[in-house]
């Protein structure tokens, strides 16, 4: 009896520990945002989720799951991904990318973001650096705005 107590105790932990992704706010049917910690809010959850479906990265099609996580100053964003397709699409890495830079202007007010990929259990494979105002290149100086041809990429 004793035995079965411990296995039913160890099965309830393991249950509960690995679904602890915080807190779920439904998008849709197949889109689910989960947002975990003390200095994320449910509003800059929903305020990404809606970037997220207005932008097409929720859909009804398939099923995808985020979750936001913040430190101090940067909001994390993990997106669980399938690693092999990522690894195999030559852009999807590029896309995570720039869809960093545009959350962090676009949601948060210029605020630092860091893109996370991660597999179906959040397990963490590709960490993008972090994007926003504490990090943006500096800017031309005003009135330089010219872009000559030396400026230009050029083919190789």
């Amino acid at each position: 009896m004793k035995k079965m107590i411990l296995v039913c105790t160890l099965l309830s932990a393991a249950v509960c520990g690995c679904n602890n992704r915080g807190e779920k706010l439904m998008i849709n049917d197949k889109s689910e945002l989960y947002y975990k910690g003390d200095n994320v809010s449910a509003d800059e959850a929903k305020r990404l989720g809606d970037f997220l479906l207005r932008n097409n990265y929720f859909d009804t099609i398939s099923k995808k799951t985020v979750q936001l996580t913040k430190t101090v100053d940067t909001f994390n964003i993990r997106f669980a991904v399938d690693e092999d397709r990522v690894k195999n699409d030559a852009g999807a890495e590029m896309l995570f990318s720039i869809m960093g830079s545009a959350i962090s202007s676009m949601v948060y007010n210029g605020k630092p973001v860091k893109v996370i990929l991660a597999d179906q259990e959040m397990k963490d494979f590709k960490t993008f650096p972090v994007t926003g105002s504490q990090t943006e290149e500096p800017s031309l100086p005003a009135g330089d705005t010219t872009v000559t041809k030396s400026d230009s990429v050029q083919p190789r």
